[in-house]
């Protein structure tokens, strides 16, 4: 069984005291001890100061990030950190021309990250792609069908473990493109994770394909949960069925 985490940290500033505090961010992951996180709303600065390189530095942890823009602090956008080895990645481009259009002008690139890796227990590879869609609704719909064209592009999910999780920014249920991930994957978990300091909204969501199992899902409310972030980090404990059953 692996444990899986995806966390919009909002640039390691707190939702209630605006104070930019990375180590906060550390400190909740620590906590979480999950053993590969997506994060999302991820800065690098050039001092090296940022929460990847306190990862990195400190943890000992394995990082991947995708930058979506840059601006006076520095790099800005997801970021993928396992204690497993990074086997292979693909940078997913979520823009198109309907899309830009559908945006408010200048607003954040978005794309997807996915990393290919090898869990040992299961004697298998994972697959794990890590996303934050737009606020709009119309270009929410359109990045998520950009993506599943890409993700059939290059894997077959119904024989190969694969996770997708991110800030979806969508909290009505069902929408078109919550069912389309659905249909794709087969299952989805979510949980109230916005605002983190009282949350109502599940915002953040995992989809687990066909051969993964949920066994535990939480919102993580433990030490500076509620004001690392303006969002609340949700995590699954879930193990690999080699064998999947099919319909009749």
């Amino acid at each position: 069984m692996i444990r899986l985490c995806s966390y919009n940290i909002h640039s390691a500033v707190g939702g209630v005291d605006k104070q930019y505090n990375p180590r906060r961010i550390a400190e909740v992951l620590s906590d979480i001890r999950a053993d590969i996180c997506g994060l999302q709303e991820v800065r690098c600065p050039p001092d090296k100061s940022g929460i990847l390189d306190i990862l990195e530095r400190e943890r000992g942890m394995k990082t991947l990030f995708l930058k979506t823009m840059t601006d006076r602090y520095g790099g800005y956008g997801n970021a993928l950190v396992s204690c497993f080895p990074i086997l292979e990645h693909k940078d997913i481009n979520l823009e198109t021309n309907a899309v830009r259009i559908a945006k408010t002008p200048k607003s954040e690139a978005r794309r997807a990250i996915a990393a290919r890796f090898y869990i040992e227990d299961w004697d298998s590879d994972l697959w794990v792609v890590s996303t934050h869609l737009a606020v709009q609704r119309s270009a929410r719909r359109l990045q998520s069908e950009k993506l599943i064209g890409v993700l059939h592009e290059f894997l077959d999910i119904d024989k190969v473990p694969c996770v997708l999780m991110g800030d979806m920014n969508e909290w009505l249920f069902p929408v078109h493109f919550i069912r389309q991930l659905d249909g794709l994957f087969g299952k989805h978990v979510s949980r109230r994770t916005f605002p983190a300091l009282c949350p109502v909204l599940p915002l953040d969501r995992m989809w687990l394909s066909r051969r993964l199992k949920p066994a535990t899902v939480r919102a993580y409310r433990g030490t500076f949960s509620r004001t690392a972030s303006d969002h609340l980090p949700i995590y699954a404990d879930i193990d690999y069925n080699p064998v999947v059953k099919k319909a009749a």
